[in-house]
């Protein structure tokens, strides 16, 4: 599949430049960042150097909270906001997210993701980082079910699996 240039792409209507101050911006004034797979993947490293098997706790938490803050952007109908962040995510290079699985009353989600930026860093660094996903997931949905979440990987696509699984689910 050949790349749509950003103009004639349905997600260009998310993304705001503003060269004039150094920012890209999505909905709202959020202010984003464009930073390489080569520098993400130096930082995830340094994060397993230095604190060792606990950075999967690090990774975690720092997409839990992201996700958390991120999902307060959205609002509306729980699958609309669940696509309008990852219709941002597919812009800003962290992969494609498909919600297949939404039971509000059990509160539980299941998501697939395709491409995922996370995979590739996992690649570069030779350890899986997918702990990052997981606790993004559980920020956004602990958002959208407005109770604590957790969020287990069922397939990875670093250990061969087509694409990333994720459950979600109240705690």
């Amino acid at each position: 599949m050949s790349a749509k240039p950003l103009a004639e792409s349905p997600l260009a209507s998310l993304l705001s430049a503003l060269p004039e101050r150094g920012e890209l911006q999505f909905p709202s004034p959020l202010r984003c960042l464009i930073l390489s797979e080569e520098s993400l993947a130096a930082i995830f490293d340094v994060f397993r150097e230095f604190f060792g098997e606990g950075y999967r706790s690090l990774l975690y938490n720092l997409g839990h909270a992201i996700g958390h803050r991120f999902a307060v952007e959205a609002s509306g109908d729980p699958r609309k906001r669940f696509q309008e962040l990852a219709d941002v995510d597919a812009l800003a290079g962290w992969g494609r997210y498909e919600l297949v699985e939404l039971d509000l009353e059990n509160r539980r989600a299941r998501v697939v993701v395709r491409n995922a930026l996370a995979v590739e860093i996992a690649r570069r660094i030779r350890s899986d980082c997918c702990d990052f996903t997981r606790g993004y997931f559980a920020g956004i949905f602990e958002q959208i079910f407005q109770v604590p979440c957790i969020c287990e990987e069922l397939e990875c696509a670093y250990y061969g699996s087509e694409a990333c699984v994720f459950e979600i689910r109240s705690e």
